[in-house]
């Protein structure tokens, strides 16, 4: 009878009205106290506004009954199911959807939905990980953005890989504070994609500038990143991140040395060699030693490059750090490691020699934008004050030992993609 009723007076009520009676019926239904009758019979006539052919009464009766406790299930999962504007109201709010329909809906949200889906307070970690599989930018933009959203390392890997070259994506992602540091590597390496596309399409420059320029912008960010990392392991995981990615190479191990970064350096070798971080911090600190050759040639790294890295090594220990900033490289340790290896250069390491050459250039660029910066304009000429210019040979490597530096204070460190991507474009 309730339903005879409905029908007769829906076929003449306009669509507003229709939407009104919706939302005065879902109101009732979820606060008057009802035999299980009347209930059944309210929910019957509910349900019967699924099939309306106006979007502003289904959407309605999903506002009404997004938050409820209480709301019919089949009818919240029906409006879950529906027009995406509609799906997203009760995807963002309803309670009782359980997980597995929250999985299901992932699967085919688009849109509104899939954004709201994301935004979801308290989402479970099955169905963001979905979300970063399988949704659009949006919804990603908004999963990184949704606090309550656990995202675990290959959720936030497959976002990369599938949109990073979305600016507003790498922007909300580096806002997390749970973000490994291989994903902040990661999240360069995207924007030097997105931008090698932009300048490889206006025929800026040749392709292999641009990749040189992209590796170097991953290799400087890889160092600064390092630089924040909280303890051994969170740099030994970023490390092997770097090694799974073949980004672990030369120019970026050579780059922490003459940072100043042995603890990267010391980590690169740990995990090349198979060999356990405390004896590698142990070998690395008496480098002039031959276990430090032994465990160099187990990590693979060119034998040609050894002496070289002896001399890195050495230079490192007697700088003085203090008036550079944080994880850039050092003129005036390149300087002695480019006179040390000219005088024992027989070809070999000619190619090195290019290498720390670009250095050079690179940390000189660096200083001079530093001293303008800077109230002292004379850092530069402070720090070569207290450096000493001899040249640096292998005989002068000797078995003094001087104590080690007190490791810095850590601070906190936010990848600035933009100043990457305005790098990348004036090269």
């Amino acid at each position: 009878m309730i339903l005879e009723k409905f029908r007769s007076w829906a076929e003449t009520s306009s669509p507003a009205t229709r939407a009104e009676g919706a939302t005065a019926l879902a109101r009732a239904y979820l606060r008057a106290r009802a035999t299980e009758r009347q209930r059944q019979d309210a929910a019957a006539v509910l349900t019967s506004f699924l099939d309306d052919p106006a979007i502003v009464v289904r959407k309605a009766l999903a506002e009404a009954l997004a938050g409820a406790h209480a709301a019919p299930h089949h009818i919240v999962l029906a409006l879950a199911d529906d027009l995406p504007e509609i799906a997203a109201i009760v995807l963002a709010r309803s309670p009782i959807l359980t997980d597995a329909e929250l999985i299901d809906c992932a699967t085919t949200a688009a849109g509104p939905a899939a954004v709201a889906l994301a935004e979801r307070p308290s989402l479970p970690i099955t169905v963001a990980a979905l979300i970063a599989e399988t949704a659009d930018v949006d919804a990603l933009v908004a999963l990184a953005g949704n606090r309550g959203a656990p995202l675990s390392e290959a959720a936030i890997r497959r976002m990369i890989e599938r949109h990073g070259e979305a600016a507003e994506l790498r922007d909300a992602l580096l806002q997390r504070l749970d973000l490994p540091m291989a994903a902040r590597v990661d999240l360069v390496a995207a924007a030097m994609r997105a931008m090698a596309g932009l300048v490889a399409d206006r025929k800026w420059m040749s392709e292999s500038r641009l990749k040189r320029i992209g590796r170097e912008a991953r290799d400087r960010a890889a160092i600064t990143i390092a630089d924040t990392s909280q303890g051994w392991a969170a740099t030994l995981e970023l490390v092997r991140h770097l090694r799974d990615s073949g980004d672990l190479t030369l120019s970026l191990i050579f780059r922490s040395i003459l940072s100043g970064k042995i603890e990267l350096f010391k980590a690169a070798l740990s995990v090349l060699s198979d060999t356990a971080l405390t004896r590698v911090d142990a070998i690395v600190d008496r480098f002039e030693a031959n276990a430090f050759a032994g465990l160099y040639r187990k990590a693979g790294l060119p034998e040609a490059l050894l002496a070289a890295t002896r001399i890195a090594l050495q230079a490192t220990r007697e700088a003085d750090w203090s008036n550079l900033r944080r994880a850039s490289l050092s003129c005036l340790v390149i300087e002695r490691v480019l006179t040390g290896c000219d005088a024992i250069n027989t070809g070999d390491l000619d190619t090195l020699m290019v290498l720390l050459r670009r250095f050079e250039s690179e940390a000189r660029r660096e200083a001079t934008r530093d001293a303008g910066r800077l109230p002292h304009a004379g850092a530069l000429r402070l720090e070569r004050e207290r450096f000493d210019l001899a040249p640096l040979l292998l005989e002068d490597l000797d078995d003094a030992m001087p104590a080690r530096a007190a490791t810095p204070k850590r601070v906190a460190f936010t990848v600035d993609l933009a100043a990457i991507e305005a790098e990348l474009l004036a090269a």
